[in-house]
C-alpha cells in the first residue's frame, strides 16, 4: 500500500514543483522579452515590424509581471501557512502544559470506590444495617459532586485563560 503523506509533505512537494515550473516560465518569458526588445531596436526603421515587435514585447512584459506576482503570492501564502502552523503548535504546547486537575480526578475515583463499597455493604449486610451503606453512599456521592464541581471550575478557569490569550494574540 502507498504510504499516506501528511499535509506538510504534500505542501512541500507542491511548493517545489510550483517554484521550479514558475521560475522556468519566468526565465523563458524573460528571454522572450529580451529578444522582443532587441527586435524593437533592430526594426526602428521599419514601422510595421516595430509595432508588432513592441506589441509582443508588451504581452511578454505583462506575462512576466503576472508570473512574478504569482510567485510572490505563493511565497506569502506558504509563509502564512507556516506561521499559522507555528501558532497552532504553540497553542497545543500551552494546552499540554496546563496543569491537570489531579485532585478532582482522584476524588472522582474515591467517590466511585465509596459507592461500590456501599453496594458491597448492602449486598453483604442486607437491609439490616442501613447506616453503614448509606454512610458509604453519601460519602461516595459527596466525593463525586465535589469532583464534578472541581472539574467544572478547572474547565471554566482554563477556558477563561485561553480566551485571554486569544484576545492578546488577535
Amino acid at each position: 500500500m502507498a504510504e499516506e503523506k501528511k499535509i506538510g509533505a504534500v505542501l512541500n512537494i507542491a511548493d517545489s514543483v510550483q517554484r521550479r515550473e514558475i521560475k522556468e516560465w519566468r526565465e523563458r518569458v524573460g528571454e522572450l522579452q529580451n529578444y522582443c526588445l532587441s527586435l524593437v531596436e533592430q526594426f526602428n526603421k521599419v514601422e510595421d515590424h516595430k509595432e508588432r515587435a513592441e506589441h509582443f514585447r508588451q504581452v511578454t512584459l505583462m506575462l512576466y509581471k503576472d508570473i512574478d506576482e504569482s510567485t510572490r503570492g505563493w511565497t506569502r501564502t506558504k509563509e502564512e501557512l507556516e506561521a499559522r502552523k507555528s501558532y497552532m503548535d504553540l497553542q497545543a504546547k500551552i494546552i499540554e502544559a496546563w496543569p491537570r486537575p489531579a485532585t478532582a480526578e482522584r476524588l472522582f475515583y474515591v467517590g466511585t470506590g465509596f459507592l461500590g463499597a456501599g453496594g458491597v455493604a448492602y449486598a453483604y449486610l442486607g437491609a439490616g444495617d442501613v447506616l453503614a451503606y448509606l454512610f458509604l453512599w453519601a460519602v461516595g456521592i459527596g466525593c463525586l459532586i465535589g469532583s464534578v464541581l472541581g472539574l467544572w471550575r478547572y474547565d471554566k478557569n482554563r477556558a477563561t485563560y485561553f480566551a485571554e490569550i486569544r484576545g492578546r494574540l488577535s
